[in-house]
């Protein structure tokens, strides 16, 4: 799984660490004092004699007989006490990356290792959009089991549009990288040419039909309308926005499914007039905003 480091977590971790490590500390100190008169001498609550601690057979019978820095039975009671804070934090911690992965995918771009996963996910959308009766879901099944759940409180509605957001977030880094990587250079984006030879593509083998000239010409046109800040490329983000574009126009819900019907809906959105890029412009700030 992935896991997101995350420093304010982090440090609580570690001042849990330290607490505990001082009350083990404690514990040592305490001890001797109980036992030996202090930490620089002084009657103990035995009644014992101040620097030299007390004389047998007291300091024999007490199961902590010496000082915190020779005893080993202290230092092994520090040590484990220690030992059992860091594992509890550790387990904590690991629980809540897990949980959060569970609910909102993976929470930061993906390293090399990944990238081959992340262009299979791709291609699976692909394969759903180009598939008559093709479907993609993009979303977890705890995602759907909530969505499908009547009178959502508005705590769960929030969850909801975040758990959503990441996923078509993710989503379109992974389709991104596909059609990159197979119609482009891999370099996470897509120029008119790269976005040509995908569009071309997927028309021509993968779905086998024969562009016509009419519809060679809607090619620059729809590059145009998913080039939302005319930067001349298309980014993750912008696919993103497209992707949601998709999800949306099958059945006007953020079902987290993309089908042939939205990407085909799509389609028909290149050749439209402007109102296809305003939806589209507004799908890409909804999902980006802070």
């Amino acid at each position: 799984m992935t896991l997101k480091f995350d420093l304010e977590i982090f440090g609580k971790c570690l001042q849990g660490l330290g607490q505990g490590m001082m009350q083990g500390g404690m514990l040592m100190s305490t001890t001797r004092m109980i036992h030996r008169g202090g930490l620089y001498g002084g009657m103990s609550i035995w009644g014992c004699g101040s620097f030299m601690g007390c004389p047998p057979p007291l300091n024999i019978w007490h199961p902590m007989y010496a000082d915190n820095t020779t005893n080993p039975y202290l230092i092994q009671q520090g040590n484990n006490y220690a030992s059992l804070q860091a594992q509890e934090l550790f387990d904590k911690a690991y629980e809540y990356y897990k949980k959060q992965e569970q609910q909102f995918g993976p929470q930061f771009p993906p390293t090399e290792s990944e990238q081959t996963t992340q262009t299979e996910i791709g291609k699976e959308i692909q394969n759903a959009l180009i598939n008559v009766n093709g479907e993609a879901s993009i979303t977890t099944s705890q995602y759907s089991t909530l969505f499908n759940k009547e009178n959502k409180t508005e705590e769960e509605k929030e969850l909801l549009d975040k758990a959503y957001k990441e996923s078509i977030k993710s989503a379109g880094e992974s389709y991104i990288n596909f059609a990159d990587k197979t119609y482009g250079n891999a370099d996470g984006s897509m120029t008119t040419d790269e976005f040509t030879e995908y569009l071309m593509g997927t028309i021509t083998r993968d779905t086998g039909y024969e562009l016509t000239e009419k519809g060679k010409e809607v090619l620059p046109k729809a590059f145009n309308k998913l080039d939302l800040n005319g930067d001349n490329k298309i980014s993750k983000d912008e696919m993103s926005a497209l992707l949601g574009y998709i999800d949306i126009s099958a059945d006007n819900q953020k079902d987290g499914k993309l089908t042939n019907a939205g990407f085909f809906s799509a389609l028909q959105g290149f050749e439209s007039e402007d109102t296809f890029k305003d939806t589209l412009k507004d799908i890409h700030d909804d999902l980006y905003s802070e």
